[in-house]
C-alpha cells in the first residue's frame, strides 16, 4: 500500500476475502451438521443473500482501516472499522437475545447497509484506478499495464 486510493482497493480485496472464507466456513458448518441433512438447497438462498451483503460489508469495513491506516491514521481507521462493525452487528445480537423483534432488526439492517454503501461511495471516488487505454504505462501513477482490450 503506498496510497490511500491503493489502500481503499487493498481494504476491499481483503475485507471481502475475508467474507467470502466466512462465508464458506459457514456453510461448511452448516452441511457438516445432521439438523440441515434433510433440507432442500433451495432453503438456503437467505444465507447466500445474507452472506453476499456480509462480503460487501466487510470489503467496506477493512477498505476504511486500510485507508486511514496509509494516511497514517492507524488507530483512528481501526476505531471507525469496529465502530461499523459493531453498529451492524448490534440489532442481530439484541435479536437473538430476544430484546428486539424482527421488524427492528430488519430496519436496523436496511439503514447499515445504506450507510455502508454511502460510506464506499464516499471513499471510491477518491481512489485512483489504472487508465487501461492509457498504453504501456499509466503517466500518474507509473503502473504499467500488462494488458488491456482494444
Amino acid at each position: 500500500v503506498t496510497d490511500p486510493g491503493s489502500g481503499f482497493w487493498t481494504g476491499m480485496a481483503l475485507g471481502m476475502g475475508f467474507g467470502i472464507g466466512e462465508a464458506a466456513y459457514l456453510a461448511w458448518s452448516i452441511s457438516a451438521s445432521s439438523t440441515f441433512a434433510d433440507v432442500p438447497w433451495y432453503t438456503f438462498t437467505g444465507f447466500l443473500g445474507e452472506r453476499l451483503i456480509v462480503v460487501f460489508a466487510h470489503g467496506v469495513m477493512t477498505a476504511v482501516f486500510v485507508k486511514l491506516a496509509a494516511e497514517g491514521r492507524f488507530f483512528t481507521g481501526y476505531l471507525y472499522a469496529v465502530l461499523l462493525h459493531a453498529f451492524l452487528n448490534t440489532t442481530a445480537m439484541l435479536y437473538q437475545l430476544g430484546l428486539v423483534d424482527q421488524l427492528v432488526a430488519s430496519v436496523h439492517l436496511t439503514v447499515s447497509i445504506v450507510l455502508l454503501a454511502f460510506v464506499f461511495e464516499r471513499m471510491r471516488p477518491k481512489a485512483p484506478r489504472a487508465d487501461l487505454r492509457s498504453g504501456d504505462a499509466d503517466a500518474s501513477t507509473g503502473e504499467v499495464v500488462y494488458f488491456h482490450r482494444d
